[in-house]
């Protein structure tokens, strides 16, 4: 699969974000869970913010936003809403503090949230996804579900 793997914009004039740019870390370490297996790329929307043209580009099977902070979620909607524009048969999942905390945020927005440690669960959601299987078998994810978001343990 190809995977990208995107870091939102920030817009907020408050938090962390404001004085201190740290490079995604997080993002980096799921790109290296999944090395080997599937075609991975990460885009920094705060340096390189024309997500069309990635996706254009790229052309990604699954894309994976991170939901880091509550003062991104609104850059996180953008992101998920511009990968449906583009393409609405791509996968997308959320993962980082808010998408572990308050999954519910992303129902009917992204396909699979991600609870926990992204590097341990993402490469089990794209190998689900692959085999076509349903996502109720996996540790760690909530998922839209027809009309339900549910949290599995």
């Amino acid at each position: 699969m190809k995977v990208l793997l995107i870091y939102p914009p920030t817009h907020s004039k408050v938090g962390l974000q404001t004085f201190l740019f740290v490079e995604p870390l997080g993002l980096e370490a799921v790109a290296a869970s999944l090395a080997g297996k599937h075609e991975v790329e990460i885009l920094d929307a705060r340096l390189e913010s024309n997500i069309r043209r990635k996706l254009s580009s790229f052309k990604p099977d699954a894309v994976g936003v991170a939901a880091s902070f509550t003062s991104t979620v609104y850059s996180v909607y953008n992101v998920l809403d511009a990968v449906r524009d583009y393409d609405p048969d791509i996968h997308t999942f959320v993962g980082g503090y808010h998408a572990t905390l308050c999954h519910s945020d992303f129902a009917g927005r992204a396909e699979a949230a991600i609870i926990g440690e992204g590097e341990l669960t993402t490469p089990e959601l794209l190998n689900f996804w692959e085999q076509g299987k349903p996502l109720n078998g996996i540790q760690g994810i909530a998922f839209q579900h027809r009309e339900c978001w549910k949290e599995n343990e």
